[in-house]
């Protein structure tokens, strides 16, 4: 699917490396429009698709609503693009080579089988705070950024834990978390 940018550029929704991001002007509250910067600039999908038809289609805040969440379906966000994954396990050993090796003690105790890690990671966030020179426009960056995620950490907190799931639990299908752990994304924002 092609869609038309706030630049007016159309581009493909599946382009490696852009990620399109809803405004304001689509009853977000949460848009990154107040972290734009010299330094990054984020893709906003066009106003003109619910400007253009505000009158016939979009006639109601509901309407309004749905058309985002339907976009939203289709990875065009107002927040910065999470993905969550599972990473499989046969034993606590094998996190030696992750973020999480200082939790092999601990989980020992509790993990016997194999399990799987329930992880938020954010690229879009990595990129946003790549290793700077200190400039200005990187400080500045960081700081709206800081708090943007502040003023909204109630939204996207759950973005910040990862779920330890035993292969029980994923038999079962109930993928309950036998252990909460700070997530990726919430190791890169520390």
């Amino acid at each position: 699917m092609v869609v038309k940018t706030h630049n007016g550029q159309f581009v493909r929704l599946d382009t490696p490396g852009i990620i399109i991001h809803l405004t304001s002007t689509y009853g977000c509250t949460r848009s990154l429009e107040s972290l734009v910067s010299p330094k990054h600039e984020f893709t906003f999908i066009s106003n003109d698709y619910i400007n253009n038809y505000r009158t016939e289609l979009f006639r109601t805040n509901d309407e309004i609503n749905n058309f985002a969440r339907f976009l939203g379906q289709l990875n065009i966000t107002e927040f910065l693009q999470v993905n969550i994954s599972d990473t499989h396990f046969i034993n606590v050993s094998q996190l030696q080579s992750t973020q999480w090796a200082y939790l092999i003690p601990e989980l020992n105790e509790m993990i016997r089988q194999p399990f799987i890690v329930e992880d938020c990671c954010c690229n879009e966030f990595n990129t946003l705070v790549a290793p700077s020179n200190n400039t200005p426009a990187d400080i500045n960056l960081c700081t709206k950024l800081l708090i943007y995620l502040d003023r909204y950490h109630a939204a996207f907190s759950r973005y910040y834990t990862a779920s330890v799931i035993s292969l029980d639990q994923l038999k079962s299908g109930r993928r309950r978390s036998e252990k909460s752990i700070p997530s990726t994304f919430c190791l890169a924002l520390r």
